[in-house]
């Protein structure tokens, strides 16, 4: 396959064809280590493209470096392995989750969205935690250098996706978690404009805003957007804190080790700079002054998306009543007695699930229909909720007692094979329900509209308006209430405004 840069031999199955690892920029090291990417030079000959790259420097769940590899700014693009002459397919391009600090483009394979839709899906790796949100005062770029690689895989993707029989004019991009918030930013970055017809948004929004205790339970509060000074300010810490100087720390941080700079990572997370040429507002204003980029957009949220960081932050026995009542007044301060009567412990199984539903209410589901309410008023939005109740999760319940329900990242494994989820398997209900979904899904990235078995209606400008829930067939809602209504929105709407 011949793209920009050269030609590379991919890998073909009876139904798909494979590139994988394919560098969409040069590695970000050295100079180029805190940085903007830049693009890949032509080369000679044939390149292999049969193994992805590694993912980009990262830590794992036990604390130590499970990459500590920079040159991982690559793409894997899937696509038909038969495709009819003439006919440009839609393109989706899939940035992952994890909290801006860890997550692997490779760990989702796309397969059953390729063969099921006939479109072609590009997965990607970028930088991630400090050397992705690293601010400092003067640095181009600063604060912002995993988007720009985000942006430059899209501008990789219009380049290019004709080779691979993809329609450059219409490419959808789609993520979940803090991809989805990355998408969020993207929508209100002019450097954006044009290379993304459309945009799905799951588990994520630009309104996204975690109270104290609610991202996990020692958590301070958190939005995934910060001023750039806030990213500066913590560059220039993370800088006296390894030794470099504070009047010019770039030259040191360069020369370090990856290693030295992996561990930091979560001081990082959910940093995406604002106030920068990439990104020169808040992308929450932008969606709320209507600045954002007019195209259609699926939003939605899952059920239960709260209840796996109760679950997996309650090592040491399941939440009492008084360690809740010590959340909400932590969290809501002089609102915790209002919120203490929305949510009274009578109302749940245990003090956890009241936790964990406060979680999803207040810092995920209610916010995401504020948001797509606000894009409803320049575009096309369908929102949905995933309420597969029962869906397969690895998350351990631990010590919690709460029900994970559609807990978040649930529905993920409906929509791709994901490497970290070996071992969940989908029953034949949900085998259907997976159907449904890349049905939606594709027929989006098709026609701007997502078409299947049940209509899903657009949504209007008002806050309480249409969402389609998904779940398997035969399987009861989840309450009889409109999703605004089961999730307090109306209580929780003048609280985050």
């Amino acid at each position: 396959m011949r793209v920009a840069d050269g030609w590379y031999e991919g890998t073909a199955t009876e139904k798909t064809r494979a590139f994988l690892g394919i560098r969409y920029a040069q590695a970000p090291t050295g100079a180029l280590r805190f940085a903007s990417p830049m693009p890949m030079p032509e080369h000679d000959g044939v390149w292999g493209a049969k193994v992805a790259s590694p993912p980009c420097p990262q830590l794992g769940v036990d604390g130590k470096p499970v990459s500590t590899d920079e040159d991982c700014l690559t793409v894997n693009v899937i696509t038909p392995r038969r495709q009819t002459v003439g006919q440009a397919l839609p393109v989706m391009v899939w940035f992952h989750g994890g909290g801006f600090t860890v997550g692997d483009g490779h760990q989702y394979d796309p397969a059953r969205l390729v063969e099921e839709g006939n479109v072609i899906v590009v997965t990607a790796n970028f930088r991630l935690g400090v050397l992705a949100q690293l601010g400092l005062p003067g640095v181009p770029g600063s604060g912002d250098f995993g988007l720009a690689d985000q942006l430059s895989v899209l501008q990789w993707a219009h380049r290019n996706v004709s080779a691979f029989g993809g329609d450059p004019q219409n490419v959808t991009m789609f993520g979940e978690s803090s991809g989805a918030m990355s998408i969020c930013a993207l929508l209100s970055s002019p450097s954006a404009n044009g290379l993304a017809a459309k945009a799905i948004l799951s588990s994520g929004s630009c309104a996204t805003s975690w109270p104290a205790g609610t991202l996990a339970l020692d958590a301070r509060p958190a939005r995934p957007y910060a001023p750039v000074a806030e990213s500066e300010q913590r560059g220039l810490a993370l800088a006296k804190e390894v030794g470099c100087p504070q009047a010019q720390p770039l030259d040191c941080l360069r020369r370090l080790p990856a290693e030295a700079l992996v561990s930091h990572a979560a001081e990082f997370g959910n940093l995406l700079a604002y106030g920068t040429p990439l990104l020169p507002e808040d992308p929450l204003r932008a969606v709320m002054d209507g600045t954002s980029s007019a195209i259609p957009v699926i939003s939605g949220s899952n059920h239960d998306e709260g209840t796996a960081a109760v679950a997996g932050s309650s090592r040491d026995g399941p939440i009492d009543g008084a360690r809740y009542e010590e959340l909400v007044r932590n969290a809501f301060g002089a609102q915790s007695g209002r919120v203490l009567e929305e949510y009274p412990l009578a109302r749940f199984p245990s003090p956890g699930d009241a936790w964990a539903r406060i979680a999803t209410d207040a810092a995920w589901i209610c916010p995401a229909m504020r948001a797509d309410a606000a894009l409803a008023r320049i575009a096309p939005v369908y929102s949905y909720e995933f309420d597969d109740l029962t869906a397969p999760n690895r998350v351990d319940v631990g010590a919690s007692g709460v029900a994970l329900g559609a807990a978040h990242a649930t529905e993920l494994s409906y929509l791709f094979d994901v490497s970290t989820l070996d071992g969940v398997r989908l029953g034949p209900k949900r085998e259907d329900l997976a159907k449904r979904m890349i049905r939606y899904w594709t027929s989006f990235a098709w026609r701007s509209e997502p078409q299947g078995d049940v209509p899903w209606p657009r949504r209007g400008e008002g806050a309480n308006g249409p969402v389609l829930r998904i779940y398997p067939v035969g399987q009861k809602t989840p309450s009889p209430l409109p999703p605004w209504e089961e999730h307090r929105c109306s209580f929780w709407e003048p609280l985050s405004a």
